[in-house]
């Protein structure tokens, strides 16, 4: 896919703290890493955790957050914030296209 495209973002997703260890694994220092926080604030430190080990081990150059990053987040890294548009709204777009 990189070499169709101009840009590729990488994206890591954890399951607990055992997989800190290898789920940055094939990812570049220096890269542009996609993540989301949606759906993990119930989880927020483990989410946290993860989020820290992998700017530690990446050093990402830039992140890409789905939905509103932790405020910790902001502290770590340069992020910009790509907006959650809820289903209503999705579905609205649809409809207005003509597609729903």
């Amino acid at each position: 896919m990189a070499s169709k495209w101009n840009y590729s973002y990488s994206c890591y997703h954890l399951g607990d703290g055992k997989s800190f260890d290898f789920c940055v694994d094939g990812i570049e220092k220096g890269s542009i890493i996609a993540v989301s926080t949606l759906g993990s604030r119930k989880l927020k430190d483990l989410y946290l955790k993860g989020f820290c080990e992998m700017c530690r081990i990446i050093q990402p150059s830039h992140i890409l957050c789905y939905y509103e990053p932790f405020e910790e987040m902001r502290q770590l890294a340069d992020i910009t914030v790509i907006p959650y548009e809820g289903i209503e709204v999705r579905r609205n777009k649809l409809t207005d296209k003509g597609v729903c």
